[in-house]
């Protein structure tokens, strides 16, 4: 029905606003516990690319509550981080008719339908599935960002998310400057099935997955 949506086909209001609604329930998921990381991003000068395969609205609040400045898909901007969801954002909003972008900030809720300030119509979230309509802009810059990274921090990464799985080998292939991968994650399997991947590659890589790891992982960042 996203497909169909973004194709504009022949789909009822009552229905994209019920999927919608669904999708909001199950993807605005509370990542308060980003929080203590992204503090301590704050007071930092490294350069983040944030890629992410959560559509959480949360992460937008959590960046504006904690004062930390950001950008959308543009690594150029100024900004401390930019943020690259790859499967969109419930509050990233797309005009079918002008395509005018429109990102709500607003954290009482996060509304279905938004009318575009520019042509009127209707502006639903900008949303891909896993199987169809990858932002394919979005990828290709997450692949760009990963592939030129000297430090990489996995922050609960997903063994059956084929997606994700093919961005990271395809970028360490590519990558001839990445120094340490730290993978955040209590699945002691998945912790272990990501290190033999990526040592597959590039037996090379420091790889640390210890219980202690953010410290060592800011402590790697201040001394480059």
């Amino acid at each position: 029905m996203v497909s169909r949506i973004k194709d504009n086909s022949n789909v009822s209001l009552n229905e994209i606003l019920d999927l919608i609604s669904e999708i909001n329930t199950q993807s605005n998921t509370s990542i308060f516990e980003l929080k203590s990381i992204l503090d301590q991003l704050k007071n930092r000068e490294n350069k983040v690319s944030f890629v992410t395969n959560s559509q959480s609205a949360n992460l937008i609040g959590l960046l504006n509550t904690s004062e930390i400045s950001y950008s959308l898909f543009d690594s150029e901007v100024q900004k401390r981080i930019n943020i690259l969801p790859l499967f969109g954002l419930t509050n990233l909003f797309r005009c079918s008719e002008c395509h005018k972008e429109y990102l709500d900030t607003q954290e009482d809720f996060v509304p279905l339908v938004l009318q575009c300030p520019k042509c009127k119509r209707p502006m639903f979230a900008d949303l891909y599935s896993q199987d169809n309509n990858l932002d394919i802009t979005c990828y290709n810059s997450s692949l760009l960002a990963f592939a030129t990274a000297k430090v990489w921090f996995l922050i609960h990464p997903l063994m059956n998310d084929r997606t994700i799985i093919n961005l990271l080998t395809s970028a360490l292939k590519l990558n001839h400057q990445l120094e340490d991968i730290f993978i955040l994650e209590k699945d002691i399997n998945i912790r272990d099935s990501y290190r033999n991947l990526f040592l597959d590659i590039n037996p090379n890589i420091r790889i640390n997955t210890q219980n202690n790891l953010v410290p060592d992982f800011f402590r790697t960042i201040d001394a480059q």
